[in-house]
C-alpha cells in the first residue's frame, strides 16, 4: 500500500473534485394527502417539451430553456439505461426564493435541499441559480439526480423503491460519486460501522453519521455492481425489486450469487483496502484514492458528465438563437 500511494496520488491529484453534501434520504420527503401539482405563480414562463414541462420566472428564461433541453435528452437516456418506462409528463418548477421553494412543496421536504422529487405527481422542484451558492454542483447534475428519483419512483408504484437503491442509483447516474464519498466510506471502515446488504435493505440508520455512511455505501454498491457485473445486472436488480422480489432473490437474479457471497465480495474490498488505516492516520493523500477504491464506474460517469457540460458550452450559439426566437415569438403574441 505504501508503495502504491505515491503513484495513485500522482494519477489522481489533478482530478476535479465534486463537492458532495449529504442528502437526506427520500423517505424524509412526505407527500400530503390528496396532493396536487402546485399552482404556477403569476408572471411565470412555461416551456413545454415532449417529456418535460418547465415552469419558472421570466428572469430565469435562459436557465429554463437550457435545463428543458437537458431534461429532454436525459429522460429517454436514463429510461433506456435503467430499463424503466418513461411514464407521463414531468413538471419541473424553478423557485426564485427560499420562501417560494418551501411554499411550492406539496408535502414535507428538507428546506435546505437543492432539489426535491415527487414521483407520484411527476414533480421536481429546483432552486434557481439566483438563490444557489456559487460553489454548488451544476444544476444539470441536481436535475439528473431528481430525474432518476422520478423514473424509479414511477417504476415501483404503488410501492416505494428501497432507499439504498434509489439513493445509490441517483448518486452514480448523476456523477456525484467523489472523494467525499470515499472519505465517508473510510470512516465507516475505520469505525467498523459498514452496513451489510441486508442491513441497508432495512433502511438508513437514524443516527446522522451512520446514515451518511449508508448513503455512501449505497452509491458504492451500485457502482461496484455495475463495474463487476455490468449494466444488465443493475437493470435486472431494478426489475426484480420493482416486481416484488425480496433482496435475496433480486441479488441472485442479477449476479448469479447468493446475497451473503455478494455482500462479502463487495465489502471485503473496502475492508482490506487500507482505507480505515488511512483515515485513522489522517493521511492527506486519502482523497487521491477515490478513483481506485470507490466505484470505478461511478468516477467514469462523473467524468463523462463533466465532458457533457463542456460540450454544452459549444452549443451556446444555438441556445442563444433559441432564446431569441422564443422571446420574439412571445413579443409578437403579447405586444407591449
Amino acid at each position: 500500500m505504501r508503495f502504491l500511494l505515491p503513484i495513485l496520488l500522482a494519477l489522481f491529484s489533478s482530478a476535479p473534485a465534486v463537492a458532495q453534501e449529504f442528502t437526506r434520504p427520500i423517505d424524509d420527503v412526505v407527500l400530503a394527502p390528496n396532493a396536487e401539482l402546485p399552482p404556477i405563480p403569476a408572471g411565470w414562463e412555461t416551456v413545454r417539451g415532449p417529456y418535460v414541462v418547465f415552469h419558472g420566472a421570466s428572469e430565469d428564461l435562459d436557465t429554463l430553456l437550457r435545463l428543458s433541453r437537458h431534461a429532454e435528452q436525459q429522460l429517454p437516456q436514463l429510461s433506456r439505461e435503467l430499463r424503466v418506462p418513461l411514464g407521463g409528463t414531468t413538471h419541473i418548477y424553478l423557485a426564485r426564493s427560499d420562501a417560494q421553494f418551501k411554499s411550492l412543496q406539496p408535502g414535507r421536504a428538507p428546506s435546505w435541499a437543492e432539489g426535491v422529487a415527487y414521483p407520484s405527481l411527476g414533480l421536481v422542484l429546483l432552486r434557481s441559480p439566483s438563490i444557489r451558492a456559487g460553489n454548488q454542483k451544476p444544476l444539470e447534475q441536481v436535475l439528473r439526480h431528481e430525474l432518476v428519483h422520478i423514473l424509479l419512483g414511477r417504476a415501483f408504484q404503488p410501492t416505494q423503491p428501497p432507499t439504498w437503491l434509489q439513493e445509490g442509483l441517483a448518486q452514480v447516474w448523476a456523477g456525484e460519486v467523489g472523494p467525499d464519498t470515499t472519505y465517508t466510506l473510510a470512516r465507516g471502515v475505520a469505525g467498523g460501522s459498514l452496513l451489510s446488504l441486508n442491513g441497508l435493505s432495512r433502511g438508513f440508520p437514524a443516527d446522522p453519521i451512520r446514515a451518511r455512511i449508508a448513503y455512501a455505501q449505497s452509491a458504492d454498491f451500485i457502482g461496484w455492481l455495475r463495474t463487476e457485473y455490468g449494466d444488465e445486472a443493475v437493470a435486472e436488480l431494478i426489475f426484480q425489486l420493482s416486481h416484488g422480489a425480496e433482496i435475496e432473490g433480486a441479488i441472485h437474479s442479477a449476479t448469479g450469487g447468493f446475497i451473503d457471497e455478494i455482500d462479502q465480495k463487495w465489502r471485503s474490498r473496502l475492508e482490506s483496502s487500507g482505507l480505515g488505516m488511512a483515515v485513522l492516520a489522517n493521511m492527506d493523500g486519502l482523497f487521491g484514492l477515490a478513483g481506485i477504491l470507490l466505484v470505478v464506474g461511478g468516477i467514469a460517469r462523473r467524468r463523462q458528465f463533466h465532458r457533457r457540460l463542456d460540450e454544452m458550452g459549444a452549443e451556446e450559439a444555438a441556445l442563444d438563437a433559441l432564446i431569441a426566437g422564443y422571446r420574439a415569438q412571445r413579443a409578437g403574441a403579447h405586444p407591449r
